[in-house]
């Protein structure tokens, strides 16, 4: 089926088979399951699930571990920001329960939409399970719990690209639909409030407005940011708000994941890509100050965004995990639906949210002739000149 079809917010570059290259082979083959076989992912995870769909429809019952859940009431972000102690409410309880078949169908489906040759070396997110894993040959070298997005339209995505470089001490650009949405907004309410956390308002050479937030300790990307270009401009990153890991659900950001021990992170990915360097964490934060440093890797590592639901643990047990973006609903949907649309993708902006934040002057002009950045109403709320006075205030050169 058509991924599509489930959401705008995820994109993977892989192909169905059409019909005419399965017929060929299989007129060729002497062997048809064989064949038949290879045209599906041959990850061990897409073959496990299978194995337990085989076994639930021959009429067993399979108990999954459901994970961590909260023994008292979800701890709010702004909770955890007033320095809630959220080790004390973090006490899990272990439960198991049946695993469906659509459940599995529903995660099986989202293989077929991943490369089915995933490689040997790899990152591994996976969304629900707010964890990321360092593959290497079948077993994990490295993992580590993880902030993922909200529900709702900052969603992480799912998308598979290559980690090329990481940042050390990097800036943090905010995105133009942070500024639109968030940002000039809270400008409008008080003129000093980006300051007081250390952010800067400028203006592009195009007229749209940039507003960043310089290297340091403060920096909402914290010390690290993990760096494999993609089409909705998210990645990987440190974070100053350490306690939200002690969270056993973490769907608090706006898109990227934040990584509990980056350090850490840095020097497994270091050690897999350029192992005669000798990277370690503490030569990592050696390197901590307030100039940006790049260090590109000399072996690219692929990264894989899921999203699983139901999966085979290391130790081979049964995992399931709330399907936090609804995102199993939207596959059966299109699975148990209409198999002639649900073949059909849907036509998707995947950059609509990347445009710039205009001035009003530029934006006017844009309309009226260029149409780069089409007119809406947040290009149109704040000119140049507003926000340079907005900014002017004796906040402006506070420490950070």
């Amino acid at each position: 089926m058509a991924y599509s079809r489930v959401s705008g917010a995820i994109y993977f570059d892989h192909k169905a088979p059409g019909a005419t290259d399965v017929l060929g082979k299989m007129a060729e083959s002497a062997d048809a399951p064989a064949t038949l076989d290879a045209f599906n992912p041959q990850t061990p995870q897409y073959k496990a699930l299978k194995a337990q769909l085989a076994a639930i429809r021959g009429g067993k019952t399979v108990d999954a571990n459901n994970g961590a859940h909260e023994a008292k009431s979800p701890i709010t972000d702004s909770k955890a920001k007033k320095g809630h102690d959220a080790k004390a409410d973090a006490k899990t309880v272990d439960t198991a329960k049946p695993l469906s078949a659509d459940t599995i169908l529903a995660n099986m489906e989202r293989w077929r939409w991943m490369p089915h040759d995933i490689g040997a070396t790899y990152v591994m997110v996976n969304i629900p399970d707010y964890t990321l894993k360092v593959m290497q040959d079948g077993k994990t070298l490295w993992t580590t719990r993880i902030v993922v997005a909200k529900v709702g339209d900052h969603a992480t995505p799912l998308l598979t690209d290559t980690m090329k470089y990481i940042t050390v001490n990097p800036t943090w650009n905010v995105p133009p639909s942070i500024i639109r949405n968030e940002y000039l907004p809270a400008l409008a309410r008080d003129p000093g409030a980006l300051a007081r956390i250390g952010l800067t308002v400028s203006n592009n050479p195009d007229g749209s407005i940039r507003i960043f937030q310089p290297p340091g300790e403060r920096n909402a990307l914290g010390r690290i940011r993990f760096n494999f270009p993609n089409r909705f401009l998210v990645y990987q990153h440190d974070t100053p708000d350490k306690k939200l890991f002690a969270l056993p659900a973490r769907a608090f950001s706006h898109g990227c994941m934040r990584v509990q021990n980056p350090d850490q992170y840095a020097e497994v990915l270091l050690g897999v890509s350029q192992p005669d360097q000798h990277f370690t964490a503490e030569k990592i934060r050696a390197l901590y100050g307030s100039n940006e440093r790049t260090i590109t890797f000399k072996m690219p590592i692929p990264v894989y965004v899921t999203y699983q639901t139901a999966y085979i643990d290391d130790a081979g047990k049964p995992q399931a995990r709330t399907d936090i973006y609804g995102l199993d609903s939207g596959v059966l949907r299109e699975l148990h639906g209409d198999r002639r649309t649900s073949e059909t993708p849907v036509t998707r902006n995947y950059n609509s949210s990347s445009k710039p934040v205009m001035s009003s002057a530029t934006a006017g002009s844009n309309a009226r002739g260029n149409t780069r950045y089409p007119a809406s109403p947040g290009y149109l709320t704040w000119d140049s000149q507003q926000v340079r006075n907005a900014y002017q205030t004796t906040d402006r050169n506070r420490a950070w």
